[in-house]
């Protein structure tokens, strides 16, 4: 019986002998006193190492940021600077801000944890998972430019100043970059580059000069963050003698017109300070945002005291969507007068049937033909048939 107990003592110490060291490391720490038996596994992340386990590994769970073969395993305290959830899994003894630290945490609020941040995340930045295994929201970019179009009347060889404000309304910084298209000669800014802190605001200065007669159509272009925005610009150059003054007016529901059809804008002119009766040579133009001119005609008009009047100007179908400019210039002797209006050139909308039924003309059409179909019906119910017979 001794000798019995004295072999198992000897196969048991030569089973011991047979084990085989495991580690663990990290930047921060280096442990080395576990023991595994043949078939043992690891249990790896991209911050520290952990081979620790007993007996034969025989499943895997793994997830984007571990990897665990389970077998018997052994778990270790986490060092300072690894990520935790609580006190508990620190060797230090403290969970700060969900990170182990080995001294009390500071007395300021603790970051959210991971659910909580991804949860705020949804609110509109999204959210990066940062090295401590948070969620860190990451910032909205986006500003706001204010008004979207200028409109600047003035005098040939004199100077005016316009302004609009930009203000970041993101939660980052952003840097602006401003340039001017189709009215380079007549537009100077007081600023062409800057940056703006989240929830701040800058003005800048326009100023407008009348080089040349005439209405001049272009754009300011503002990109920050990858966003381009723009501002519609319209300057008018008049003379400073004005003995002709001309309005141009598109009622609001008239300022989108469809692809093919006329623009109609109602023409106002009066004589402030010509002789009676006199010849004025009016000019009609439509241009797009680029400085490019789209149509062009003229004639001339005999005005007394004032002549009002309908002008049509003919929009191809060809014409891209988007804004536009119609222009009247008028000349009389040394006086240069000039009005314009922006419209919005739009597709032609396809009819359907569910369009059709909205419209009252179509439905009272729809209900004479078919009352016109039904009278017909009744009348030759009442009109008897005449039956031919043939005699053989």
């Amino acid at each position: 019986m001794k000798k019995s107990l004295l072999i198992c003592l000897i196969l048991l110490s030569l089973l011991a002998a047979s084990i085989s060291g495991a580690s663990s490391e990290s930047s921060n720490y280096n442990l080395k006193l576990i023991t595994i038996s043949d078939g043992g596994g690891s249990i790896n992340s991209s911050s520290y190492k952990n081979i620790i386990s007993m007996g034969i590994i025989n499943w895997v769970i793994s997830s984007s940021t571990y990897v665990s073969r389970l077998g018997f395993l052994h778990g270790l305290l986490l060092a300072d600077g690894q990520p935790c959830a609580n006190a508990n899994q620190c060797e230090g003894g403290y969970c700060c801000s969900n990170v182990c630290a080995s001294s009390s945490c500071p007395s300021e609020e603790p970051e959210e944890p991971a659910a909580a941040a991804a949860a705020a995340g949804d609110g509109g930045g999204g959210g990066i998972v940062n090295r401590t295994g948070l969620l860190a929201k990451v910032g909205v970019e986006d500003y706001s430019v204010s008004p979207s179009s200028i409109k600047s009347e003035v005098v040939i060889g004199r100077s005016k100043e316009e302004k609009f404000k930009i203000k970041n309304t993101g939660e980052v910084k952003l840097d602006f970059s401003l340039s001017v298209r189709g009215v380079n000669d007549f537009v100077s800014l007081s600023d062409s580059s800057f940056s703006l802190d989240a929830g701040e605001s800058k003005t800048i200065t326009v100023e407008v000069i009348g080089h040349d007669f005439g209405a001049y159509s272009g754009k300011i272009l503002i990109t920050a963050g990858g966003i381009v925005k723009e501002i519609l610009v319209v300057i008018e150059v008049k003379s400073d003698v004005v003995l002709f003054d001309v309005k141009m007016d598109i009622p609001a529901d008239y300022k989108e017109v469809e692809q093919g059809e006329d623009l109609k804008a109602q023409i106002t002119l009066l004589n402030v300070g010509a002789p009676k009766q006199v010849d004025v040579i009016t000019t009609y133009l439509m241009k797009d945002f680029t400085g490019n001119v789209i149509y062009e005609s003229s004639e001339t008009f005999a005005v007394d005291e004032q002549k009002s009047y309908l002008k049509s100007f003919p929009v191809p179908s060809s014409t891209e969507l988007g804004d536009y400019l119609a222009v009247i210039e008028v000349r009389y002797s040394n006086s240069f007068a000039v009005s314009s209006e922006m419209f919005k050139v739009v597709e032609k909308p396809i009819v359907t049937l569910p369009k059709l039924l909205k419209n009252p003309l179509y439905n009272l059409i729809l209900l004479i033909a078919i009352a016109a179909v039904v009278l017909f019906l009744f009348i030759s119910r009442l009109v008897p048939k005449k039956v031919s017979r043939w005699k053989k």
